[in-house]
């Protein structure tokens, strides 16, 4: 059977596998004796510790159950007197422990929540309700639940463990089952859970760590830690079961030998929630420190990351603290949602036997943050093998994938006032390494992480840089980049794959491509890709946070909004379709741009109405559309009020003018009316007194004014009314 139908037929056991460890949550509470029978007062105050141990200890051989009042607060003892198989303790709601952890012993021993208090507010991925164990105080006991049996399950159902600062479960025990486990830490720095080897019959082998549901809370708290540490080499399965903050840390006790190897484990559609930053420890979901054990037959089914600091933190990092000579093999990743690459891998690490079957992460399917070591990758039934290199050649299309340079290793840069001639400012950098093949088809690796702030003053300025030299043979060199703000690098550097380089004086123009895109921009690599021998190759914004797509030059040169996609290039041929689109926004403002290139248009907002398109006719000339080429234009309309003071017999009033923007004497005319009739306004009909009727002329245009003279050629003075009129000027 091939190496895919194996892990198919391990995938169907682990279905039926959970079935039975779900089930195992699943018991009914029993109905047993109440710690009550023995005088517990379960007030929180009084120590229930006499009670709950005799209720424990007075199980008969063949098992029972302990019920524990809600609210008990006592003092548990290091070990149990109980014979029973199955000793089952019922708890009613909570449950605080001081001085002692609550330790299992005892073969068979199971916790069950029998009357959940209401859910806790605490554990924000709760689904269903539980019942919770807490220290007296943050600090003690420490930890909380000590599981240390030898042989046979252990069952821990529908319970919370939280208030502590230092340690929240400490499991040595064999063959662990925990159903719907809920861990959250209330201090920075707090482990909440620690698999450590047991010293019963089972210590070399440390098998049956069983998580079903539950959540083990680090974020909002620290990030330092991880979600579940493991210095164990046994066996496990994970089952929906998340992690928020840090992720899985396996670190195991065994002394570093060659012939070591760590059991099978197994993750089904598990989940890593606010993956920190990848600069924090134990950001990766999975970290697997291969001093001592090689890991075998690792098997991801769907496992997720979700609501990610950055892009970069891993699914499985692979490190190497010692000099052993461990690794992770046969490892299989099937579906899934990692928020970066797959795989980091430390120089002194490696990763062989890996299948991909459907990876969610587009062209960083095949991606590893540091290629050294990974060797026979399987994707979807076809093999690739480096052929001994420390990692695979670069830009190679795998279906929907493209393997990629690592980022240089260990990369770092700090600034002088000295040692250069760097101009005094603030610089941002990052590297990439790129491969042999030359220019025009050099590709670059995945970039490093930024540094900066770095700043200088004076005019002698240097940044000095260094990084773990690779021994990948197919690279050329290393490009290192500046910029004056954070993720705009757009200053070129080209060095020797040599360690270290200082910069001293203002280098080249060049921008990161980013072969390894962040996951969210990552089809536009791959649809496109290397077109044409290297003649066209669209990049994707390096830094992941504006998601810009920039087509035909090196990276988005300025800032952009989400979704933004900057093309350079001329559309030389073929014919532009936008009739499906609903809206087409062309570049507009209030003023026009200072240069122009023929045939550009612009959208003057604050124009005339009806008179906002300019059109660049000669090179950096705009020339406004006014719409008289056929019919007419109105250039204005506005209102004038004629005078109302008296206009003596014989004479003209002061000519009544109003503003008339864009009015011109030699192009326009003036339309004008009143909004009323106006016959029986003083001055415009004929007075029953014989003063008579004004004479009004028709309206002209000065620059920008419309005017109306008003005389009275009348015998007798004339003091008219108010008289508004509207007018139209036209062209």
């Amino acid at each position: 059977m091939g190496r895919i139908g194996k892990y198919l037929a391990a995938i169907s056991l682990l279905l039926i596998g959970t079935s039975l460890h779900a089930q195992v949550s699943q018991q009914p509470a029993a109905v047993g004796t109440s710690n009550t029978a023995y005088n517990a007062q379960n007030d929180g105050t009084t120590d229930d510790a006499a009670a709950n141990t005799a209720c424990i200890n007075g199980l008969v051989a063949s098992g029972g159950t302990c019920i524990l009042g809600s609210n008990t607060l006592w003092t548990p003892p290091a070990s149990w007197t109980s014979s029973g198989f199955w000793t089952n303790i019922s708890l009613q709601g909570l449950m605080t422990v001081k001085t002692n952890p609550f330790s299992i012993t005892q073969t068979g021993m199971e916790i069950n929540c029998e009357l959940p208090r209401l859910r806790s507010p605490i554990f924000a991925f709760s689904t269903g309700s539980s019942c919770l164990i807490e220290p007296a105080t943050p600090t003690s006991p420490s930890p909380v639940l000590n599981i240390t049996t030898s042989s046979e399950a252990t069952a821990i159902n529908d319970i919370s463990i939280g208030g502590f600062n230092n340690a929240g479960i400490y499991d040595a025990g064999i063959d662990s089952h925990f159903n719907n486990v809920f861990v959250q830490a209330n201090a920075s720095g707090a482990l909440l859970y620690e698999s450590e080897r047991g010293s019963g019959a089972g210590s070399t082998g440390d098998f049956g760590k069983y998580f079903h549901g539950g959540v083990f809370v680090q974020s909002g708290i620290t990030t330092n830690q991880p979600c579940m540490l493991f210095h164990t080499t046994g066996t496990g399965d994970f089952f929906e079961t998340f992690c928020d903050g840090g992720g899985i840390f396996d670190e195991t006790a065994l002394a570093p030998s060659a012939g070591s190897y760590c059991g099978v484990r197994t993750y089904f559609q598990t989940l890593q929630e606010n993956v920190p930053a990848w600069t924090t420890p134990n950001a990766a979901y999975h970290t697997y420190d291969v001093t001592g054990c090689t890991f075998t037959s690792e098997l991801y089914i769907n496992a997720q990351q979700a609501d990610s600091a950055d892009s970069n933190a891993p699914l499985i990092n692979v490190t190497n603290t010692g000099a052993g000579s461990g690794q992770v093999q046969n490892t299989v990743i099937m579906g899934g949602f990692p928020s970066g690459p797959l795989f980091h891998v430390d120089p002194a690490a490696s990763v062989a036997g890996t299948t991909l079957i459907n990876p969610a992460t587009g062209p960083v399917g095949l991606f590893a943050k540091n290629t050294a070591g990974l060797n026979s990758m399987l994707l979807s039934g076809t093999m690739f093998n480096n052929g001994g290199y420390n990692g695979f050649a670069t830009g190679v299309p795998v279906g929907a994938s493209a393997v990629a340079l690592a980022e240089p290793y260990l990369f770092n840069c700090t600034a002088s006032n000295s040692g250069g001639s760097l101009a005094a400012g603030t610089y941002f950098v990052l590297a990439a390494y790129y491969d042999m093949s030359g220019p025009p088809t050099v590709f670059q690796g995945q970039d490093s992480s930024e540094i900066g702030p770095l700043t200088t003053t004076g005019s002698s300025g240097s940044i000095s840089c260094t990084w773990t030299p690779s021994t990948n043979t197919i690279i050329g060199g290393i490009y290192i980049f500046t910029g004056s703000s954070p993720s705009r690098e757009n200053v070129k550097y080209d060095t020797t794959n040599s360690g270290s380089y200082t910069i001293t004086s203002a280098g080249v123009t060049g921008y990161p491509t980013q072969l390894a895109p962040d996951p969210k921009t990552a089809a536009f690599t791959t649809m496109f890709g290397k077109l044409g021998g290297g003649g066209f190759r669209p990049t994707v914004d390096y830094t992941g946070t504006d998601d810009c797509v920039a087509f035909g030059k090196e990276g988005c040169t300025t800032d952009t909004t989400p979704g933004d996609v900057q093309i350079s290039n001329k559309l030389t041929a073929g014919s532009e379709d936008l009739s499906a689109a609903t809206a087409f926004l062309p570049p507009s403002g209030t003023s026009l741009p200072a240069t122009c290139t023929v045939g550009q248009v612009f959208l003057k907002t604050n124009a005339t109405a009806g008179q906002n398109w300019y059109f660049c006719t000669s090179t950096n000339t705009w020339t406004q559309q006014l719409n008289n080429g056929g019919g007419t234009q109105n250039v204005y309309t506005g209102t004038l009020s004629l005078g109302t003071s008296k206009i003596t017999a014989g004479t003209c009033a002061t000519t009544a003018t109003a503003t008339a923007t864009g009015a011109n004497e030699s192009t326009d005319n003036v339309i004008m009316n009143t909004s009323a009739a106006i016959k029986g306004v003083t001055g415009y009909f004929p007075a029953t007194s014989g003063a008579g009727t004004l004479t009004l002329y028709p309206p002209y245009i000065t620059s920008n004014t419309v005017n109306v003279d008003e005389c009275n050629w009348t015998l007798n003075d004339i003091t008219p009314g108010g008289v508004t009129l509207t007018f139209h000027v036209i062209r």
